[in-house]
């Protein structure tokens, strides 16, 4: 799959798109893939994203994954969905196990995003619907 995304797509994309500017986003895992590195030749540059710096940094994506879930595009209250200690955790949790937000924080977060979204969606403004620290805690546990 990645010989044909690289090898055909990202050629097809430079080739028949010059003047398009396009994004082609990869895990850090694939650095070391072959086809990548054949593809490289192809790619203008590369922007290394930052790691997410705070809890409270981790939290907004948190909060905006839930809201996307809602697709309502309605606010969403980090303490509705998750209580700080529960937050502190998964954030200890992207820090223990490196920078990919994508393998080592995002299965969690997906988690909360669905029980958020099953939250929220039960309460019109979510705000009678708090988690108790252990209920929210549990699905920080990796």
């Amino acid at each position: 799959m990645l010989a044909g995304f690289f090898g055909r797509i990202v050629r097809l994309i430079a080739e028949s798109l010059p003047n398009a500017a396009a994004v082609i986003a990869v895990h850090d895992t694939y650095l070391s893939n072959s086809n990548y590195r054949d593809a490289t030749g192809f790619l203008e540059s590369r922007i290394t994203l930052p790691l997410i710096p705070t809890a409270a940094g981790l939290g907004q994506i948190v909060a905006l994954r839930a809201r996307r879930g809602l697709k309502t595009g309605e606010h969403v209250v980090l303490n509705d969905i998750i209580d700080d200690s529960a937050l502190q955790r998964l954030y200890g949790n992207y820090q223990a196990a490196g920078p990919s937000l994508r393998t080592n924080s995002r299965s969690c977060t997906d988690r909360w995003r669905t029980h958020a979204t099953k939250i929220l969606k039960s309460s019109p403004r979510a705000t009678s619907t708090r988690r108790s620290p252990t209920e929210s805690s549990r699905f920080a546990q990796s």
